[in-house]
């Protein structure tokens, strides 16, 4: 499947993008990447119930309060993901010039390596959490059938 080759090139590129970065810089992008996982998620329910983007109409109202809370928040978790990683490429812009620490040994690009396979990981399980949600058509199935399988086997073993 071509989906499962583009999953494979960019985790590559994300990996080799990390060895490059090195130890520290691949510190503070993980840790942001999880903070601003938090983050979205202690907000995206205050932010859809006071910004709704999604409405679903069925005869239940029950059903329609429930689903059209749950949908729009995580409609806002993902745009709160986006701007908080948005903010962040923003400050590394700015900051690059400040720090030039060139440290450029072999353990510092190995332990970045390691780092960025932990993103890697985090990044492609929160797109299988995502695959796995009910209004998502046949995303269990791409799962299942795809490289995401070994993710979803590790998030299972987590969770």
């Amino acid at each position: 499947m071509i989906y499962n080759m583009i999953i494979v090139f960019v985790s590559a590129l994300f990996l080799f993008l990390a060895y490059r970065k090195g130890f520290m810089r691949q510190l503070f992008d993980v840790v942001s990447l999880i903070a601003s996982y938090i983050v979205s998620g202690m907000l995206c329910g205050a932010v859809a119930d006071i910004f709704p983007i999604y409405q679903i109409s069925t005869p239940v109202s029950i059903i329609n309060d429930i689903s059209t809370s749950l949908i729009n928040a995580i409609i806002w978790f993902v745009i709160l993901i986006v701007v908080f990683r948005i903010v962040y490429w923003i400050l590394c812009f700015l900051m690059r010039g400040t720090s030039k620490i060139k440290t450029l040994s072999f353990i510092n690009h190995m332990l970045g390596l390691v780092l960025g396979a932990v993103k890697v990981l985090l990044i492609l399980g929160l797109i299988t959490i995502f695959l796995r949600l009910p209004f998502i058509e046949n995303g269990s199935l791409f799962v299942q059938s795809g490289v995401l399988s070994f993710v979803d086997e590790l998030i299972s073993y987590i969770w």
